[in-house]
């Protein structure tokens, strides 16, 4: 092995080993059908969550807001790219396991901690391959800290590496586009392009609105006069993957735009606002070591033909695109979570934009500091989202958040201190020490006391 493919492989075992250290996914009912579809796919060979509907909707008479009902049949309410993805990752699972055998709730709670297992595989892929792309820009000490920043700085932990969100495989799908960009930049040779034009692609089929990143590459090709051949390569796959993506949408939703079509915000400077500033969601807010990617896009290179310039503006054009689509969006703080969870897909571009100018901010000597306390405090917010929320309980007490907006501009009774103060969840942890000390069946009964159900 080469010496980045070493240290690339080091950042993925370490950053595993972090992200699974809580012990417990950090999830939510958004990803329920993600953690699901791969034991309907390999139990009942289909789409459908018959097998589980019954057992989730509890006795009541309304379909959860999760599924969408379609010839009293129950399908995932958001697209399926990802789960199908994963899916072979599960079969020696539950070929062990004899999931046919099993009760519903037992899936479900097994459902859970692969989930938690495969969020956290995707994700350390995603720090490494975000490394080795680095690597190929800038020197191996900057890689080193700004792939740091990326993993453990953003909302990349907190959210990404907890459960199988569409952030999740968005995430890994975008970097392995950034790595394919820069080696094609670097070679002109047309495989890279028609890589980096497959991954886009498939991050649009986990996540139709990240299409928009697809549209900022093909613009910045353009501005760089990319051959027409360049183009096509590039823009063969995207199509492919976006054909596909609009079939399933209007076989289930009989609307192009699928579980996304959702009203549009009257007040988008307030919802821009927001994704920037809030104490409850704010970027700059969890993550502050951000502000440096302005220094970064400052000391742009100029010249267009060169691999970092190419990545640049792609990153420019997209991040703006994105934050002008969430602010539209009326729930533009993304539900329960932890930090700005919409914005999560910016982050591998934001952190990238700190590149031209990271030689200049550790020569001086006031910002030297200044980057060393914002990379820290940045980490520290990302842990207590991953070892410490929903403790406190921020988003539903006194009242839920979702239809009380004002608490997202309460800087005294706000997530972090909340968090903070109701200390860290160490359940998983407990159990572990049950079972170790006392065996399976005393973690099982610690389990029950706890009432752990994995959220």
């Amino acid at each position: 092995m080469t010496s980045r493919a070493r240290t690339g492989a080091l950042i993925f075992l370490g950053s595993l080993f972090i992200y699974q250290g809580n012990l417990r996914p950090v999830a939510s009912l958004d990803s329920l059908p993600a953690a699901l579809l791969p034991f309907s796919l390999y139990m009942d060979h289909s789409f459908r969550f018959d097998r589980f509907a019954d057992h989730l909707k509890a006795g009541r008479p309304e379909t959860p807001y999760y599924f969408r009902e379609k010839d009293s049949h129950y399908y995932s309410m958001y697209p399926v790219a990802l789960p199908l993805l994963v899916t072979p990752l599960y079969v020696p699972v539950l070929a062990v396991i004899h999931p046919a055998e099993r009760s519903v709730a037992f899936l479900i709670l097994l459902a859970r901690v692969l989930e938690k297992c495969m969020a956290g595989l995707l994700t350390a892929m995603a720090v490494a391959v975000f490394f080795l792309a680095l690597d190929r820009l800038t020197s191996r000490r900057n890689a080193l800290l700004l792939t740091a920043a990326y993993g453990f700085g953003t909302t990349v932990w907190a959210i990404s590496s907890q459960a199988l969100w569409l952030h999740t495989g968005v995430g890994l799908f975008f970097v392995l586009t950034l790595l394919a960009l820069a080696q094609w930049a670097g070679s002109s040779r047309m495989r890279f392009l028609y890589l980096a034009g497959l991954w886009a692609g498939l991050a649009l089929l986990v996540r139709p609105t990240v299409g928009l990143l697809a549209v900022a590459i093909l613009a910045a090709l353009l501005l760089r006069r990319a051959p027409v051949r360049a183009l096509a390569a590039f823009l063969l796959p995207v199509m492919l993957c976006g054909l596909a993506a609009a079939a399933y949408n209007v076989w289930l939703f009989q609307d192009l735009r699928g579980y996304t079509a959702l009203p549009v915000s009257r007040h988008p400077l307030g919802g821009l606002a927001g994704i920037l500033f809030s104490p409850a969601r704010g970027l700059l807010i969890y993550c502050p070591i951000l502000i440096f990617a302005a220094a970064g896009f400052g000391r742009r290179p100029r010249k267009p033909e060169t691999p970092l310039s190419l990545l640049m503006l792609a990153g420019v054009i997209f991040c703006g695109a994105h934050l002008a689509l969430i602010s539209l969006v009326e729930t533009w703080w993304g539900g329960h979570c932890w930090g700005p969870r919409y914005a999560t897909e910016m982050m591998p571009f934001l952190v990238l934009m700190i590149v031209p100018a990271l030689d200049t901010i550790l020569r001086s000597a006031w910002l030297r500091p200044l980057f060393f306390a914002l990379l820290v405090y940045s980490i520290a917010l990302q842990s207590v989202g991953a070892f410490f929320y929903p403790a406190g309980l921020w988003d539903d007490r006194p009242v839920n958040a979702d239809y009380h907006t004002g608490r997202f501009w309460d800087w005294v009774d706000n997530p972090v201190r909340r968090t903070v103060s109701a200390g860290p969840n160490l359940v998983g942890h407990q159990l572990l020490l049950e079972g170790l000390l006392h065996g399976k069946a005393a973690a099982i009964r610690k389990m029950k006391e706890a009432e752990f159900k994995g959220f």
